[in-house]
């Protein structure tokens, strides 16, 4: 059985470096052709994303059953008010039959290190993926959807870019 697999893979190794010098040897004599033929295949793949032929991604997206929502509220508004505007994302989420449990943050600091009354912070954890039928990413778009309606706030919706498993 080994001498036969030996003979035939010597042989397929023969007719591939028989083909490959042939090969060779034309592509030599030809050589602007086989530039020419690689810069168009290189372009060409890089034309395929814009195309949207190919989508790109680093990491493929995973359903990790939990999300933040940042609130936004226009500079100057009290914490009092950025707490009720809050508390009506809350009462979207408390409808949400998917969502386990969710820790809200009123106050927190927004893009400086200080602590400021316009933003907030909402973690979001669903239950168990085998205990839903909608994704996170549906469960995010449809919380969007119901708190687009809400004056003068900006509502940023994302998965943590790291961790997490459900």
């Amino acid at each position: 059985l080994w001498a036969r697999f030996s003979r035939r893979w010597e042989r397929s190794y023969d007719w591939l470096r028989d083909r490959y010098g042939i090969l060779l040897g034309i592509a030599l004599k030809h050589r602007i052709i086989v530039v020419v033929i690689a810069l168009i295949a290189f372009f060409g793949s890089l034309a395929l994303v814009p195309l949207g032929l190919v989508t790109t991604e680093y990491m493929p997206t995973t359903d990790q059953g939990m999300f933040t929502i940042n609130v936004e509220m226009p500079a100057g508004t009290t914490l009092a008010l950025t707490d009720k505007t809050i508390s009506r994302v809350e009462s979207v989420l408390a409808k949400t039959p998917e969502v386990d449990t969710f820790f809200t943050s009123v106050g927190v600091a927004g893009d400086r290190t200080e602590a400021q009354s316009r933003f907030g912070r909402i973690e979001v954890q669903l239950v168990k993926k085998a205990q839903r039928a909608r994704t996170t990413k549906v469960i995010m778009e449809d919380v969007q959807k119901q708190t687009a309606g809400i004056p003068d706030t900006v509502i940023r919706i994302a998965e943590p870019s790291n961790g997490g498993s459900n």
